[in-house]
């Protein structure tokens, strides 16, 4: 027997007295007695079969030991650890009967030799039988019988379900026409997968199975949608500016212009026929309610109705106004315009079409002292959301939640980007220009610049106002800058600025949901 104490809590000349100690008693005492006060465990022989193996040992502990795990371990290497071929039995059987029994019927190739030994762990320490080889015969072969779900997305988990898989994931390749899918845990008649966030395109295919060298193929396909989908490079640079969209069209407002671009995502092209009323300044504000397109330009506050071609002045603004405009931000509720910008309060104003009045509503006090950097907005049917990005911060992102119909802000779980101390030494945000939309009352922020260093991001993330909880949706094909974004229908357009490469910003990226 081979005892490997793995210490958890207990020093090293703690451990060397017990040993010492052990072995002083233990030459005074027979081995019936032993038992009774230390754990052993013995591995017997294994039983070679046509297309399996039995394993066989047998374990030894008084009752005040609290065994956690047990079972077999073993490898094609001598000395097998838990990092090999693992199998856990049931305690309660182990308990009552103090023998390991376990019938292998996979993983394991012909003519091969492996290591075999019992093991059991407690809460300070995995204790090891002997060794014992063996050749084996083929083991059967593995077989799917079903997995699910069947359409996924980047990040998905998938359970498939069959026989005769390696125990070990490390020796379970798995992949989807050449797309290898990430193995997190198995069993004998069961593996547990995740769809990869990295993956660039749609896929249909079945799942190709290698287990311990032997393959199988599933019968049905694993449908991988991708949602990012290159358009037509912009013949206009995009630098600052605003964007909505109304009447399955998109709208595109520069900064210092007098021109509105009109997307039309059905022939993935841009018109450039309609004029504003007046320059758009700096970083104008563009939003949209079902009939309606309003704009906040250099001096005024302006509405435009489609088809018409014809603007109209409405009441100004009463917050920021000219070249005053910095982290303006809006959204639109349910048909409810609102407009505010950023510092150490937050403040908010609803416009009214019908009286042309603005009421300015409840303020936003983030609980810090320190200067607004960026900011981000979306909203679903019956919410306004906001995220605040703060120099400094330790903890620089914080995400707010406004209910019109009650004029109130709760904070919500913040996107989980890491911040600069998961990188380097500063307190630093990292990324700002954050991408965000919402498509079917969800929410979507991501992408963004790298604030120090240089870079871009990848990652999207999607945020449940029901559960209130983030998850991470399908990365894009390149790190990119894509602050304006509109949605139409369940597709989102994300217009990019900046990019590590030429041929992925100036250019619109379509983000569908299906």
């Amino acid at each position: 027997m081979i005892f490997e104490f793995f210490k958890k809590r207990k020093t090293t000349i703690q451990f060397t007295i017990f040993l010492l100690s052990l072995a002083l008693w233990s030459c005074e005492k027979p081995e019936s007695e032993i038992s009774k006060i230390v754990p052993t465990t013995e591995t017997y022989q294994p039983s070679v079969q046509k297309n399996s193996v039995l394993f066989a040992g047998i374990i030894t502990f008084p009752e005040t030991t609290k065994i956690l795990e047990c079972g077999f371990v073993w490898s094609d290497k001598d000395s097998p650890t838990l990092e090999d071929f693992r199998k856990n039995l049931p305690l309660e059987a182990v308990a009552s009967s103090k023998q390991f029994l376990y019938q292998l019927e996979s993983g394991l190739r012909k003519n091969h030799k492996y290591y075999v030994r019992t093991f059991f762990k407690t809460a300070d320490y995995i204790l090891y039988g002997n060794t014992e080889s063996f050749i084996s015969n083929e083991c059967s072969a593995p077989e799917i019988s079903s997995f699910s779900p069947q359409t996924v997305l980047p990040g998905t988990k998938i359970t498939v379900r069959g026989n005769h898989f390696a125990l070990n994931k490390t020796k379970n390749i798995v992949s989807v026409n050449g797309i290898a899918l990430t193995v997190d845990s198995v069993s004998e008649t069961g593996l547990y997968l995740k769809i990869p966030f990295n993956i660039r395109r749609k896929e249909k295919a079945p799942i190709n199975l290698i287990s311990a060298g032997q393959a199988v193929t599933s019968k049905a396909s694993l449908k991988i949608l991708y949602p990012w989908n290159g358009k037509k490079k912009l013949k206009f640079e995009v630098s600052f500016g605003a964007c909505a969209s109304l009447s399955n069209k998109g709208y595109w407002v520069n900064t210092y212009n007098k021109k509105m671009y009109v997307y039309h995502p059905d022939k993935d092209q841009w018109s450039t026929d309609t004029s504003l009323p007046e320059d758009s300044g700096d970083k104008p504000v563009l939003l949209a309610t079902k009939t309606k397109l309003y704009a906040l330009l250099y001096n005024d506050f302006w509405s435009y109705t489609p088809g018409s071609g014809k603007w109209e002045r409405e009441s100004n603004f009463p917050g920021n106004r000219g070249s005053n405009r910095k982290n303006r931000f809006c959204f639109s509720v349910n048909g409810r315009i609102f407009i505010g910008y950023c510092s150490k309060m937050i403040r908010l104003w609803e416009y009214s079409a019908d009286s042309k009045k603005w009421t300015e509503k409840a303020p936003l006090t983030p609980y810090t002292s320190n200067e607004l950097f960026d900011s981000f907005c979306f909203s679903t049917s019956s919410h306004g959301y906001l995220g605040l990005n703060y120099r400094e911060d330790k903890k620089p992102f914080s995400f707010w939640e406004y209910n019109p119909s009650e004029d109130s802000w709760v904070k919500r779980p913040s996107i989980p980007f890491p911040t600069a101390d998961d990188y380097c030494s500063n307190s630093h945000s990292e990324y700002y220009n954050l991408s965000s939309f919402s498509i079917k009352n969800k929410g979507f922020v991501g992408l963004g610049r790298r604030r120090y260093y240089g870079g871009y991001r990848q990652e999207m993330w999607e945020y449940d106002p029901k559960s209130t909880q983030w998850k991470r949706h399908a990365d894009a094909p390149e790190s990119f800058s894509a602050p304006y974004c509109f949605s139409i229908g369940n597709k989102a357009y994300l217009m990019a600025n900046e990019a590590n490469y030429y041929n992925y910003k100036n250019r619109v990226w379509e983000f569908s949901i299906e």
